[in-house]
């Protein structure tokens, strides 16, 4: 019976450094934080912040539906936040004025004396800290007819206080199937 063949001298060099290196990973606490996370995690909220900015979400369409403008704007930072549709190239001269129209909103959705009904689909939460971005898609519709006002939104959210508060939101519309962007 022979002995079976020692290994290479390059083979035997590299276990000391196998070793170490499974030694650290065992090593390193498993957090969000951790330095060997890939890019793609750095942004990913955990299972709770998830569950809250999705609370927010759904108290959005819930008051949109219901016409609850008060319970509406207790999702907002305050009222006079960068929110607007984006219909085509902003003039040179906008500004944030431009931009801050939830007053607009307000009006066409709470005070037009129509109901309207809203759901979100496609969407995306990406969190770090005290920071989230939710990017979805969006229908529109009166309340008693099939939904047919499509576009995409964009929102950003800060915890202040524990809670998660609409920062600002900015919406298009899709274009018609088969014309040009």
């Amino acid at each position: 019976m022979s002995l079976p063949a020692a290994p290479s001298p390059r083979r035997a060099a590299a276990w000391p450094l196998v070793l170490l290196g499974a030694v650290l990973l065992a090593a390193l606490p498993a957090s969000r934080t951790n330095a060997l996370m890939t890019p793609d995690a750095w942004n990913s909220p955990s299972a709770d912040e998830q569950q809250r900015i999705h609370a927010v979400l759904d108290t959005y369409t819930r008051s949109v539906s219901e016409g609850d403008a008060q319970r509406f704007e207790s999702q907002l930072l305050d009222l006079s936040i960068p929110f607007s549709g984006v219909r085509g190239d902003l003039a040179a001269s906008a500004d944030l004025s431009t931009i801050q129209d939830y007053a607009g909103f307000r009006k066409a959705i709470f005070e037009s004396g129509k109901r309207f009904k809203q759901r979100f689909s496609r969407i995306k939460i990406e969190q770090v800290g005290e920071l989230a971005q939710v990017s979805l898609d969006y229908e529109t519709a009166l309340q008693d007819e099939a939904y047919e006002g499509k576009g995409w939104k964009v929102l950003h959210l800060l915890k202040v206080g524990g809670r998660w508060k609409i920062a600002s939101e900015f919406f298009t519309r899709y274009p018609p199937r088969g014309s040009p962007h």
